[in-house]
């Protein structure tokens, strides 16, 4: 593909688009490594996480959980 694009743009064209696709990358690397993009990146990690505070409350008070929490911490001493 990248072939018949080049093929049909003149010199000065085919420059421009170079130019372009650098600035569009250069702009994607900055965005991405800018506060934003970290605080994205993170709300993302932490969206995969499935760290539901309810989920896990649940989980913390069933008994069978409790009971195995404790055995565990019992062999650690």
């Amino acid at each position: 593909m990248w072939d018949l694009i080049s093929s049909n743009l003149n010199v000065a064209d085919y420059t421009l688009l170079l130019n372009f696709i650098d600035e569009t990358i250069e702009a994607y690397y900055k965005y991405h490594n800018s506060v934003f993009g970290i605080i994205e990146s993170i709300n993302r990690d932490y969206e995969q996480l499935n760290l539901d505070a309810t989920e896990i409350q649940e989980k913390l008070a069933d008994p069978e959980n409790m009971a195995l929490l404790k055995d565990v911490l019992t062999k650690l001493g």
